[in-house]
């Protein structure tokens, strides 16, 4: 499992739901979603700053936090999600080392 960053802002929609119900708590209802896909949950944040959430979740693949951002989109509650994934540095690292001596430089 890959380890995302779901980086999200809210509707207006939301927040108008949201202080109609000040003790709505949503977590529970990202954490079915979330197990509904076997998606691991750790946290969900809001933040200052150009994104109101931040969420961290383990995932199988990409495609599945995909059909999560999918689902929540959809829902209204969200404009839109920038997901990042984490990455094995060594792993890109060693790669690029092996490759390096099979490319040159333009002109050279």
């Amino acid at each position: 499992m890959a380890r995302y960053f779901m980086l999200a802002n809210v509707t207006r929609e939301y927040a108008s739901a949201r202080m109609k119900n000040l003790d709505e708590d949503r977590i529970p209802v990202i954490q079915k979603l979330c197990e509904s896909l076997g998606v691991t949950f750790h946290s969900m944040d809001f933040t200052r700053g150009i994104y109101d959430i931040i969420g961290i979740v383990d995932a199988p693949d990409f495609e599945t936090i995909n059909a999560l951002k999918c689902v929540v989109v959809e829902g209204g509650v969200i404009s839109q999600m920038d997901i990042l994934e984490t990455i094995d540095i060594d792993v890109i690292l060693r790669k690029a080392a092996e490759a390096t001596g099979s490319y040159s430089k333009p002109g050279e």
